[in-house]
């Protein structure tokens, strides 16, 4: 990310003993290999960490910020992160991806409808997934995914 950029990111959570290759990646804080580190009984949900370089500058830093387990549910998230949620399952759906879990075209209207504030906006968007909805099983048959 350049200077003066915006980057929104969301991150899924992996339970402990959740074994997770990702090459490139720092050791795991919170757990080992088989088991959980003393980090794990600290209270801490996740650490956050991220590099970035000065203009001109040759070597990164480090920024790393660890954010406390509040226990709140998603609905106790703010509203702009559900909506931001929906958003992005939404785009797995279209995807198909493989990392998409249970999420589905409902909840993501559901979680949509719930967590906008703006009815415009968020109406715009249900009638987008509810469109895509409708067309993702033509496409699949179109492109001969589906037996059906």
């Amino acid at each position: 990310m350049g200077a003066g950029h915006t980057v929104t990111a969301l991150y899924e959570i992996a339970p402990a003993g959740t074994e997770i290759r990702v090459p490139g990646v720092d050791p795991l804080k919170y757990q080992e290999p088989k088991g959980l580190t003393s980090a794990a009984n600290t209270g801490d949900a996740f650490t956050l960490k991220v590099r970035y370089k000065e203009p001109k500058e040759e070597i990164s830093r480090l920024v790393s910020l660890t954010v406390r387990d509040e226990r709140k549910s998603f609905d106790g998230a703010p509203a702009n992160f559900r909506f931001a949620t929906a958003v992005a399952a939404f785009g797995m759906l279209l995807r198909e991806s493989p990392h998409l879990g249970t999420a589905n075209y409902a909840q993501v209207r559901e979680w949509a409808r719930r967590a906008s504030q703006r009815a415009a906006e968020r109406e715009e968007f249900i009638q987008l997934v509810q469109k895509a909805e409708v067309l993702g099983p033509a496409k699949r048959r179109i492109a001969g995914r589906d037996a059906n």
